[in-house]
């Protein structure tokens, strides 16, 4: 099993857990008022969860392009021009990311907005990954 598949059961467990969590919220045997604050204290973790993977992400991007760009230098011709471009599109959807936390955090978008951003950063992430490894 290769790390993407563990990082896609880690996040489809993560996910599960959630809404095993939700369910039980919403059957439990408790009034409306204390239903309504789990679900919201769930809610707060998890974006919570969201926003540190993010943070991490762009730990792991900015370590990831610098490289790359350390790597360019010694390139010629179409590799470099390639390598080019994949920094752009990494450096593209780390801003992304960037921006979509800003909003999530000033209450301007949801953490749906978040995942999505995060998940398109992932890809290019681990696209320019594979790119320098070959």
């Amino acid at each position: 099993m290769d790390k993407q598949e563990k990082k896609g059961i880690a996040i489809g467990a993560i996910f599960g857990a959630v809404i095993g969590v939700i369910a039980g919220i919403l059957f439990a045997p408790k009034s409306g008022k204390e239903t309504r604050e789990d679900i919201k204290k769930t809610a707060t973790k998890t974006a919570d969860a969201v926003v540190e993977e993010a943070k991490h992400l762009q730990e792991e991007t900015s370590k990831l392009l610098a490289s790359a760009e350390a790597k360019i230098s010694t390139l010629k011709g179409a590799a470099s021009e390639q390598t080019k471009e994949k920094v752009d599109h990494v450096k593209h959807t780390a801003s992304q990311v960037k921006s979509a936390l800003s909003a999530f955090k000033s209450g301007e978008s949801d953490d749906k907005d978040l995942r999505v951003a995060v998940a398109k950063a992932k890809e290019a992430h681990e696209s320019l990954r594979t790119f320098l490894k070959k």
